[in-house]
């Protein structure tokens, strides 16, 4: 006999197995709108909708988890990070800081508020829960990169020196963030070659459990065959809601200091690396030719529903938004589908010089999801597929798409904001300039540079590296 968990999941399991991921989202919502008591299965339910990048889903899902599992730490992690996620920072800082009170011996939650409250730009007060996590735990190597973050290592030699200590001691894949905090400190120390050492050893060590698929640039690829004309713009088509603005760009290239510049605006708001574009996709499948003709082959093909879906959920997050920011990291792979589908859109390209974008993502700890980063030959392999993508969405998208140089950007602030907020179609305010104050949190590894304002320290930093960018390009 079939347990409650077994009966509730499996026939979502099922259409999701079956190509039917757009019918897996609408069932595993009303599923968690019963609210069965499902025990650990909770766990099972936001790990499905994390697959379907359901976000609000794995948001009302972690509600019902945190209060069925009584508030216990996996429970409380999983609320906060996405309350987090849909920008409830008040809310995600809240139930981590209970959690603390509650647990205040658990490291593991310790870390996570202190990195919540430095993604919120709060610190001082990170600090001083970061160094509480690390006297509960002292090898709790996630609390190093966190600090590595927002601090600069080169006038603490304590610090340096328990970082070493704990690389001397570490092996194993789970291992791996010490050595990035460490080479993080030597960088601050101005020590190349050690840094260089440190962030080789970490990545051989991430890469032991995440490898980097080739098939990936093929995909792109095929993306630029598949969407070789120029896209009809059918004004008819908008649906009603925000008129979204897509930041495109490769990992540690400036889209998220570009979208909270553009966020600052008092006429947008940010949605970050939202997962909405991945739900309102779900239509299209993984773009896949087989998916792709079967969608095709629809009599009309229904675009205008991608349209719906993506205003539709984006309306249930924000308020009176008249145009929303969005920067998730799989824009790239669906600009195409998305500006079929939406005519009023707006796309812009982050492009930062491969050299120093390499460097940034294969320094920066990706405990998943970025397998390319773990190799500085990959790295380049990938960033040039990326640039060759997004320059043909350039030609495709004409006038749709705006292209802008981080180097420039950082360099002269003024006139490419304005630039920028022109082609957007905002008017220009001087918000925008002061994006530092913009509250949001930052939710990725850029969260210290951000707060910092215009700076064009990291322009060149590649520099001290470069005979080992220049090797690992020629061999990519």
């Amino acid at each position: 006999m079939q347990s409650l968990m077994d009966q509730s999941v499996a026939p979502i399991q099922r259409m999701i197995t079956e190509g039917r991921e757009a019918e897996a989202v609408g069932a595993l919502r009303n599923l968690i709108q019963q609210g069965p008591a499902l025990g650990d299965g909770w766990i099972r339910v936001l790990a499905i909708a994390q697959s379907l990048g359901d976000e609000d889903a794995v948001q009302w899902g972690a509600r019902q988890a945190f209060v069925e599992l009584d508030g216990r730490p996996d429970a409380a992690v999983s609320l906060s990070e996405s309350l987090a996620r849909i920008g409830d920072t008040a809310e995600a800082l809240m139930v981590a800081k209970q959690a603390t009170v509650r647990f205040p011996d658990h490291a593991g939650l310790s870390c996570h508020y202190g990195t919540k409250l430095s993604q919120a730009g709060k610190f001082e007060a990170a600090e001083a829960e970061l160094r509480r996590c690390l006297s509960l735990q002292p090898d709790f190597a996630e609390a190093w990169v966190q600090l590595g973050a927002f601090l600069n290592f080169a006038e603490r030699p304590d610090d340096v020196a328990a970082m070493e200590q704990l690389a001397e001691a570490a092996s194993g894949p789970k291992n791996a963030a010490i050595f990035f905090a460490l080479g993080k400190a030597y960088d601050d120390l101005g020590q190349a070659e050690r840094a260089m050492k440190s962030w080789k050893e970490g990545n051989r060590l991430v890469s032991l459990t995440m490898k980097f698929e080739p098939r990936m640039l093929e995909f792109m690829a095929y993306l630029k065959q598949h969407f070789s004309e120029p896209l009809p713009i059918t004004p008819q088509m908008n649906a009603a809601g925000p008129k979204p603005i897509f930041i495109m760009g490769a990992p540690r290239t400036g889209t998220t200091l570009l979208e909270q510049v553009i966020s600052a605006h008092p006429m947008v708001e940010g949605l970050g690396e939202s997962l909405i574009s991945r739900v309102a996709t779900w239509p299209v499948r993984h773009m896949s030719p087989t998916s792709m003709a079967d969608f095709e082959a629809i009599s009309p093909p229904p675009w205008q529903q991608i349209g719906q879906i993506y205003k539709a959920l984006v309306s249930a997050r924000v308020s009176s938004a008249q145009f929303v920011t969005d920067k998730a990291a799989t824009l790239h792979l669906f600009a195409g589908v998305l500006a079929r589908a939406m005519p009023d859109a707006k796309f812009i390209w982050v492009k930062r010089r491969n050299e120093a974008a390499a460097l940034s993502a294969f320094k920066a700890y990706f405990a998943r999801g970025q397998a390319w980063s773990a190799n500085l030959s990959d790295a380049f392999a990938f960033l040039r597929a990326h640039d060759s993508l997004c320059e043909h969405w350039q030609s495709v998208l004409g006038p749709r798409l705006m292209k802008v140089d981080y180097e420039a950007l950082v360099s002269e602030p003024e006139a490419q904001v304005q630039n920028i907020l022109n082609f957007a179609g905002l008017p220009y305010d001087p918000a925008c300039l002061n994006f530092f104050d913009n509250p949001r949190a930052v939710q990725t590894a850029s969260l210290g540079q951000v707060r910092q304002g215009w700076t064009t320290a990291s322009v060149d930093g590649w520099r001290r590296y470069a005979d080992d960018l220049s090797a690992a390009a020629a061999e990519s």
